[in-house]
């Protein structure tokens, strides 16, 4: 069983039959692991000896605020955004790519304002994203399908609940392109964890790469994925 802190209720229950009762029988009142009660007593001691859930609860709350500050930007970090944009990968696949092999949590936004700030003071870090890389074309004439895939289900029609992020399971895909245009590399990232997955793809064809992301997210079980078309 994994652990879980103890609700806000949960450490009043405690504070009160921690003065008459053993750690035994409260975790059973609270349907608790005996080493859960004994952690969070031995945690959250006043210098009377005493289990204070005022105590435990100031100290959760400065915890969760103190992982909710954003990542500051030192030169070390924007280092790192500088040679992943340029390998041009996304500002998501950036952020998932520091999370997996540095640690280190940081929204996509961050990485946009950065990019902002960057074009501001006159630098072209900007246009090694992908959507920069080539002029806008217009295309006349018959209705354009290169790399569309058949019946695919636009992202202003998938559930509501995937822009919440309260679920494990639902995935973002997105390709690499390499300079010869004709490599490539299929990035899946799972929006709660910011789980990774990174596959060769054989070739660019939209079709191939839907079954790529079928194939490889049906050992994970998704519930719904979401292309960065283009």
């Amino acid at each position: 069983m994994s652990y879980t802190q103890p609700t806000q209720d949960e450490r009043y229950h405690i504070q009160y039959l921690s003065r008459h009762c053993t750690i035994a029988e409260i975790a059973k009142q609270l349907n608790r692991h005996k080493s859960t009660v004994s952690r969070e007593i031995r945690r959250h001691r006043t210098q009377g000896q005493q289990y204070s859930a005022e105590k435990a609860q100031r100290q959760s709350r400065t915890i969760k605020q103190s992982k909710r500050q954003p990542y500051k930007l030192d030169s070390q970090l924007i280092q790192h955004i500088d040679t992943l944009i340029r390998r041009k990968l996304s500002p998501e696949q950036v952020c998932a790519y520091l999370h997996k092999h540095h640690q280190i949590t940081l929204h996509h936004s961050t990485v946009y304002r950065y990019l902002h700030q960057d074009k501001s003071n006159g630098g072209t870090l900007w246009q090694h994203l992908r959507i920069c890389s080539k002029p806008y074309r217009k295309r006349y004439g018959s209705t354009w399908t290169r790399g569309k895939v058949p019946n695919r289900v636009g992202i202003e029609n998938r559930p509501t609940i995937f822009d919440r992020k309260t679920r494990i399971g639902d995935w973002e895909a997105d390709t690499i392109i390499g300079k010869d245009q004709k490599s490539a590399l299929l990035t899946l990232v799972e929006r709660v964890t910011r789980y990774t997955i990174i596959c060769k793809l054989d070739n660019l064809k939209a079709e191939d790469t839907a079954r790529a992301v079928i194939r490889v997210l049906k050992v994970y079980k998704a519930r719904v994925h979401t292309n960065h078309h283009g």
